[in-house]
């Protein structure tokens, strides 16, 4: 019998805060087979984990994340709606892919590029997809 395969949705996020590196690294630990995560782009072009359009529910704080630099979005806590967790800054899509670059995890990348048009977002993830060899570990 095949074994089910067993996806961390925004990482390891019933435990952690989600679509960020530590809810990743603890999938890593506890055998996932793939992350789920979400990429958008900030005001000064860098690919970057997060679900929501807007800064509001997960740092508390309103801001919208393309219109926002990756400096500005760093200082916000992407941890602030979990309680008791640790201070979280939001991650890159080239901090993933370092993460788990050593591992065997697949990648499905949701492009949020419905409410926020990203154009060349595909073409983005692809180059940074292909930089990093991970062409066979992305879907």
């Amino acid at each position: 019998m095949t074994r089910s395969k067993i996806w961390a949705h925004r990482g390891a996020s019933a435990k952690l805060p989600e679509n960020t590196l530590t809810a990743f690294a603890k999938a890593v630990e506890v055998g996932a087979d793939g992350l789920e995560l979400d990429v958008q782009r900030t005001a000064d072009g860098v690919l970057v984990v997060t679900h929501d359009e807007d800064c509001l529910r997960v740092a508390g704080q309103p801001g919208e994340i393309a219109k926002m630099t990756l400096a500005e979005l760093r200082k916000l806590n992407f941890a602030a709606f979990f309680p008791g967790a640790a201070p979280e800054v939001i991650p890159t899509l080239a901090e993933v892919f370092d993460l788990i670059k050593p591992g065997s995890l697949t990648i499905n990348i949701e492009m949020k590029n419905a409410l926020v048009l990203y154009p060349g977002l595909e073409a983005q993830i692809l180059k940074l997809t292909t930089e990093w060899g991970m062409q066979d570990r992305v879907q």
